[in-house]
């Protein structure tokens, strides 16, 4: 009988940890978040491009970065099958991308944008520069089809794409443990940016917003659309609004040291 309750006891606890997200993660996996904020912090910084405020990246300085080099050394002795929990998987796989965006960056050196990469057979996007435990990803795959997977459309304000008008590379590696207070952050921060955001016309009759909206309308779909997710955020019912789209500046976001 003791031995029952012991049982039930653990499987409870058991239960609590991984529902409540507070289930320990593979030591691998946490010395990748530490890694890649390393990077993030020694490589990222805030400055002004066209008009915009950004964040942006000094790429040579990524190359050369020893933590770059043992992140991607860790990445290939990962094994996925330990990321057990959606908050786990959400924010290693958001992190993932934006490292393959940063690694297509170092790899292929562009000079204005990111989309010189690639060619009319295969887009910057399907190329695959990703080890990650025995397999290879490209960005495409991971924002489209198993970020896709997992419906939830704040995502998109945490990928970066390397363009001055897409959401800013976040100084700090997302973690499963606060994965949810960074979604809701990033998002907040990127509608308020009204260079390439959110902007509402001087009579508050339409409202132009980001192209990441009519890019990913399918993902905006499943909250409600993209008004309702909009509401939701400004705290104004834009359901009557005329909407329209942000110019989009596919400019690089390289830090160049003048």
């Amino acid at each position: 009988m003791l031995n029952r309750v012991v049982s039930l006891c653990l499987g409870g606890v058991l239960a609590f940890l991984i529902t409540s997200g507070m289930y320990a993660t593979s030591p691998l996996l946490t010395t990748i978040e530490t890694q890649w904020d390393t990077v993030l912090t020694d490589t990222v910084i805030s400055g002004q491009r066209n008009g915009y405020f950004v964040h942006l990246v000094d790429y040579d300085k990524v190359k050369t970065h020893p933590e770059y080099t043992a992140l991607l050394a860790s990445l290939k002795q990962f094994d996925l099958a330990t990321l057990t929990t959606r908050e786990e998987k959400l924010s290693f796989w958001i992190n993932a991308y934006n490292i393959a965006v940063v690694k297509t960056v170092v790899d292929y050196n562009p000079h204005y944008s990111i989309r010189d990469v690639g060619n009319v057979f295969r887009s910057v996007w399907k190329l695959d520069v990703l080890p990650i435990g025995n397999q290879v990803f490209n960005a495409y795959d991971i924002e489209n089809k198993i970020l896709h997977e997992m419906d939830e459309p704040r995502i998109h304000f945490a990928l970066s794409c390397a363009a001055l008008s897409c959401p800013n590379l976040n100084r700090n590696a997302y973690s499963a443990q606060t994965i949810e207070q960074e979604l809701e952050r990033q998002t907040l921060s990127f509608l308020s940016d009204t260079t390439k955001g959110l902007r509402l016309s001087s009579n508050e009759t339409s409202v132009s917003v980001s192209k990441l909206f009519t890019w990913f309308e399918e993902d905006f779909k499943k909250v409600g659309g993209i008004k309702v997710f909009l509401n939701r955020y400004t705290g104004r019912d834009m359901q009557d609004m005329f909407v329209t789209y942000l110019t989009f500046d596919w400019g690089l976001n390289r830090y160049v040291e003048i």
